[in-house]
């Protein structure tokens, strides 16, 4: 059996249009497949994002604005699904010393492919 790339971009919308919103935290552990979410999230971060699709292809970016977070260490990231009730996936980055100068947009892009 092969999966045709028609089915490819089946699973790549239907995983588009579940991913509903991004959020920021201040933990740095590292991140793993056991993982539930943020360990330490900043509920004003929890916001829309943007996503772009091509070819098995799902672009997704999440800005946090110059006004939200202010004072904060930015060290981890989610983007959330199912109607924000559950964790995609998880990401710790370098520190982000966040302020009002300053805006954040968090970017990731996700290729469907055959294993």
């Amino acid at each position: 059996m092969v999966l045709i790339d028609n089915g490819l971009n089946r699973v790549r919308d239907l995983l588009a249009a579940d991913i509903t919103k991004g959020q920021a935290g201040t933990n740095n552990t590292t991140p793993s497949e056991t993982d539930t979410g943020l360990f330490a999230p900043i509920s004003a971060t929890n916001s829309v994002i943007d996503i772009a699709t091509a070819d098995r292809l799902i672009n997704v970016s999440h800005l946090i604005g110059s006004l939200i977070a202010n004072g904060q260490n930015l060290k981890e990231h989610e983007f959330r699904v199912n109607n924000n009730t559950v964790s995609f996936d998880r990401v710790v980055t370098a520190t982000i010393p966040k302020d009002n100068t300053i805006e954040v947009t968090y970017i990731r892009s996700y290729f469907i492919d055959r294993a």
